[in-house]
């Protein structure tokens, strides 16, 4: 069969180059597939390369919003500790970005480490002192924890940030 091959091979090989004194290709010649390392490209290959590398644009940085959103999506399917790798990331990018805190500490709460999310959301309310679901999150783990002062004291201070609405004073009823 190898020699077939070898016929229909040099056949072509004389058809489509048009040159009778092509050299015919014997089994020793034919190049290895998937035997040894790949070696550099010869002649015009080696040139299209070395340009190519030349002019291509450098792969895009990726943003820390980027970073951000992928974190969130490890978070709702269950990921944490992709999620916090990714919030990781996003905060050595933006160290001063509120939602990078807020959302690391929502990670390591699912990941059962209080201290972690604490340090988060402490960070978070440095940024913004008045942030809500940072407060939220200190007064989750302080219930965790046991400390009813402080969660009380937190959820009374994140009270007076919720909107209200007005009660309805009479009901239609059909």
């Amino acid at each position: 069969m190898a020699e077939q091959d070898v016929a229909v091979a040099n056949a072509a090989a004389g058809r489509l180059s048009g040159l009778a004194h092509a050299p015919a290709l014997t089994p020793s010649r034919l190049p290895k597939i998937g035997g040894g390392a790949p070696g550099p490209y010869d002649g015009g290959v080696g040139v299209l390369t070395r340009i190519w590398n030349a002019i291509r644009r450098p792969r895009r940085t990726v943003s820390s919003v980027e970073l951000l959103q992928r974190a969130e999506r490890c978070r709702r399917e269950g990921r944490f500790e992709e999620g916090a790798a990714l919030a990781r990331e996003a905060l050595r990018l933006e160290p001063r970005s509120t939602l990078a805190h807020l959302l690391a500490g929502y990670l390591h709460a699912a990941l059962r480490e209080p201290a972690a999310a604490g340090t988060a959301f402490r960070a978070a309310l440095a940024l913004d002192p008045e942030h809500p679901r940072a407060m939220l999150g200190l007064a989750r783990i302080a219930l965790e924890r046991g400390d009813i002062g402080i969660c009380r004291e937190l959820s009374n201070a994140r009270s007076g940030f919720t909107l209200t609405f007005p009660r309805p004073t009479r009901f239609w009823i059909p």
